[in-house]
């Protein structure tokens, strides 16, 4: 039995490397400029006469979309990898709870192993049942977060429960449910890439979507504006800023920053997460990244000197069946120019009236 599971730690250790490896020339393609982005230039010639032909097609109606008849808004992006729409999700919810709306989140709930449909995510979901980003939005925002392949047949349940808001997470490619306030957020220390479209480059839409809506958010991730944007760009800024750890199993514990940590992250933008930690004062003696919504195992934490393990939030959520004392994750928070919420509400107080909500 302990050769077996040696062996498997061992196989899971190979393909965990050649995935990184491969993950990494990807990124420098994308990012530094790397020619092998020229050898993929012909794909994304394909992609960008297919998404086209598809775009136009929802224009022109012959793919049949689809508006529930209340307000719907969707956040998203043109380039792959994260940019920080989970923590600005919540803070959205939020404000609109603020504001008296009564939103639902609608997902299609990436790695989700349900098998019906629309699901409206339980407290007693597990995280390896509706996905990562479902539970921990389920969690957090204590609204409505509906499953579904199609975000129409999600949209209709969300109005069916009496929600007068949708937020569509990661919808700005999924025209089949139509929209009237689309928030794009953008990494604003990787821009735009080498501004090609996937696969030599990481733009699932060009850059002339940006003139398509006025609510573009730009991640400055733990920096300051002024360090990272243009002076026009600044009320822009999406801002995330790190709490303190807590402990997976003792809350209440505090985080004994004098001693290095071993990092695990699962997400988009592993960077930002090692940003985070440093905003923390929180020295890193060894990490581990994987792809984004990797389903974790306890053999995903094995490392050679023992250390406090630090994860995501969003991680966190997949390893609570099996976390251990030193098991830690780092709440993040979002925070936005007053001026784009107050942009934000008055669109949303026209679209009250136009839908008699």
């Amino acid at each position: 039995m302990a050769n077996t599971d040696f062996y498997t730690i061992c196989n899971l250790a190979a393909i965990t490397s050649l995935r990184n490896a491969i993950m990494t020339l990807i990124e420098k393609a994308w990012y530094q400029g790397h020619k092998i982005a020229w050898l993929l230039l012909p794909l994304s010639g394909l992609f960008y006469l297919l998404s086209s032909i598809r775009r136009l097609l929802f224009k022109l109606g012959v793919k049949q979309s689809y508006h529930p008849q209340i307000p719907v808004i969707v956040v998203g992006n043109i380039s792959v990898g994260g940019t920080g729409k989970t923590p600005f999700t919540i803070w959205l919810v939020e404000q609109l709870k603020q504001a008296g709306y009564k939103p639902a989140i609608v997902t299609r709930g990436y790695g989700n192993t349900l098998s019906a449909y629309p699901h409206v995510v339980k407290n007693n979901d597990a995280a390896q049942l509706v996905g990562d980003e479902p539970k921990l939005l389920a969690e957090n925002c204590q609204v409505p977060v509906v499953i579904a392949p199609k975000r129409i047949d999600a949209a209709k349940t969300a109005k069916a429960l009496g929600c007068n808001v949708v937020i569509s997470d990661d919808g700005l490619q999924h025209y089949a449910l139509q929209r009237d306030i689309e928030i794009i957020l953008l990494d604003a220390k990787r821009g735009l890439g080498n501004g090609w479209l996937l696969p030599a480059g990481p733009l699932r839409e060009g850059k002339w979507r940006l003139s398509s809506t006025k609510f573009v958010l730009y991640n400055c991730g733990a920096n300051l504006p002024e360090d990272c944007l243009l002076e026009e760009q600044r009320s822009q800024a999406l801002m995330i800023s790190a709490d303190e750890p807590r402990n997976m199993l003792e809350p209440e514990l505090s985080y004994d920053k004098s001693a290095s940590c071993n990092a695990v992250c699962a997400i988009g933008n592993p960077q930002r997460f090692y940003n985070s930690l440093a905003q923390c004062d929180i020295q890193i003696g060894d990490s581990k990244e994987f792809i984004d919504h990797h389903q974790f195992t306890e053999a995903d934490f094995h490392f050679t000197h023992q250390r406090p393990v630090i994860m995501t939030e969003k991680d966190a959520v997949k390893c609570r069946h099996f976390a251990k004392q030193h098991f830690w994750f780092l709440p993040i928070e979002a925070k936005v120019n007053p001026i784009f919420k107050n942009n934000l509400i008055n669109q949303l107080t026209e679209l009250k009236t136009k839908y008699d909500i």
